[in-house]
């Protein structure tokens, strides 16, 4: 009878958890573009500041007074290049580092989280799916 048929709100669930499912792969494939543009920008950064970090080295101990020298030039130089937008210093550079650090290591997260969602989506699915077949008997 009319009164014990569930088929249409399941069905209705499974259309929203569906729909659900592709926004989720769609944030899924977008977070991982971001995660590796930013894994990208870290490595990038990292090499920077070790540049600058082996460069400031040889600035200051350099045995001869030439290394020195070129090593000051070629922080000069560093320093003068436009790298995401401006001047920086190695603190900035730190900065920006930790910065891509936290985007890189957020977006993981976010992927997790989304990778968990994907899975109940996808066991609802099969729950929704079963049940309804039981009922359609």
């Amino acid at each position: 009878s009319d009164e014990f048929d569930f088929s249409i709100d399941l069905s209705n669930a499974g259309h929203a958890i569906r729909d659900d499912l592709a926004r989720s792969y769609n944030l899924y494939g977008r977070l991982n573009t971001l995660a590796a543009k930013a894994n990208f920008m870290y490595k990038q950064q990292e090499l920077k500041r070790d540049k600058v970090g082996a460069l400031a080295w040889k600035a200051i101990y350099a045995k001869s007074e030439k290394l020195k020298v070129a090593a000051q030039k070629g922080l000069v130089l560093i320093e003068e290049i436009e790298f995401n937008g401006g001047k920086t210093t190695l603190i900035q550079e730190e900065e920006q580092l930790l910065l891509y650090e936290y985007l890189a290591d957020r977006a993981q997260d976010k992927k997790k989280e989304i990778v968990a969602l994907l899975d109940l989506g996808r066991s609802i699915l099969s729950w929704d799916r079963t049940e309804l077949e039981k009922m359609m008997g």
